[in-house]
């Protein structure tokens, strides 16, 4: 074959990726307009304090990334923002890792009479909150500013990679939940990939990601691969009436029907925006790598994002559960006195 030729069949293929991504792209402006709507910056804005904490940046991309991502978990979940079943009357609600603030000002819409707390560790921006909700910056792994037996629904998403002990953050949101309050958590299985065909190998770029991935949040010592691992969490600080959703989250538009090519469209869109977010400095201060590594790496890794004859997903778990009220105190006590008599 020809030199010629074999740049004419490069190109092709190089095209054929473009094209792919081109047309998520065009897809999710299509369906949502105004969601994916901001121009690239070549710096990235991090949060300047303690960087062990918060691994990913928190300028303007990041956050139309992360409400773009929200829309299509809430999407993914039919709509709901949260799963757990929550009682009509007024509640204290406290949103961990709120982020842009997008869920609070939604819960406060639904539950208008009640107050809704979300906190974060980088000070959050939320143009015409409504006057239920209030943004403070707090650091959940420190001492809160709240007493104990405070809240009636604690929601928690998204907080893989910035987390030492998720077992003690689980009993500590326990301690500050009322007797029959409950807590919702939303993590994905982020170091894995799946396919149900058997396209995704592990010699795959973005395979490999998910190895580099799990090896540098174990060296930080902030596990990502989280999703998977919240109900024995829940049942380690022994919650109650615990339940697990998990969802099949496309990384990109191969399924046949509307609703997943739509989720693997937003999907593929969003992890195209944000994966250099998500590695370049964790490969580069933890992993040990160079830059110019990085950068060739993440070209693969997009290249297998936008090869559509890989069919492959991730996992999005959904766990709650519920702080023993007073009646099962009771009914546990009574069942204790039964077996002593």
């Amino acid at each position: 074959m020809s030199s010629i030729q074999e740049n004419q069949e490069k190109q092709t293929d190089e095209q054929a990726h473009q094209a792919y991504e081109q047309e998520a792209r065009d897809y999710v402006d299509k369906i949502a307009p105004g969601i994916y709507n901001y121009e690239y910056e070549n710096g990235r804005r991090y949060h300047s304090n303690d960087q062990g904490s918060y691994w990913l940046p928190n300028d303007e991309p990041e956050i139309h990334r992360l409400n773009q991502q929200h829309h299509c978990f809430t999407l993914l979940k039919g709509g709901k923002l949260h799963l757990a079943p929550l009682p009509s009357t007024p509640l204290r609600i406290l949103d961990i890792g709120t982020g842009t603030g997008i869920w609070c000002v939604q819960m406060a819409e639904l539950y208008p009479t009640s107050e809704i707390i979300g906190i974060d560790i980088s000070p959050i921006k939320s143009d015409n909150k409504p006057s239920n909700v209030t943004f403070q910056v707090e650091d959940a792994e420190k001492p809160w500013s709240f007493p104990d037996d405070h809240f009636d629904f604690v929601h928690m998403s998204l907080m893989h990679g910035s987390v030492a002990d998720w077992l003690a953050l689980v009993q500590k949101i326990k301690r500050h939940l009322k007797l029959s309050g409950v807590l919702e958590m939303q993590e994905m299985a982020t170091a894995e990939v799946h396919s149900d065909d058997d396209t995704v190998k592990p010699e795959q770029a973005y395979a490999r990601w998910c190895v580099y991935m799990k090896e540098a949040a174990a060296k930080r010592g902030r596990p990502v691969n989280i999703g998977p691992y919240l109900i024995s969490y829940l049942n380690g600080a022994h919650f109650t009436n615990m339940n697990e959703s998990v969802y099949k989250l496309y990384l990109k538009p191969y399924p046949e029907d509307e609703f997943g090519k739509m989720i693997g469209a937003y999907t593929l869109v969003n992890v195209l925006s944000g994966i250099e977010g998500f590695t370049t400095r964790l490969f580069t201060s933890v992993l040990g790598w160079k830059l110019e590594e990085v950068t060739r790496f993440l070209d693969e890794c997009k290249k297998d994002l936008t090869d559509s004859t890989v069919h492959s997903y991730i996992k999005l778990h959904v766990a709650y559960g519920t702080k023993e009220g007073l009646t099962t105190i009771i009914e546990q006590q009574e069942s204790r006195s039964d077996k002593l008599d």
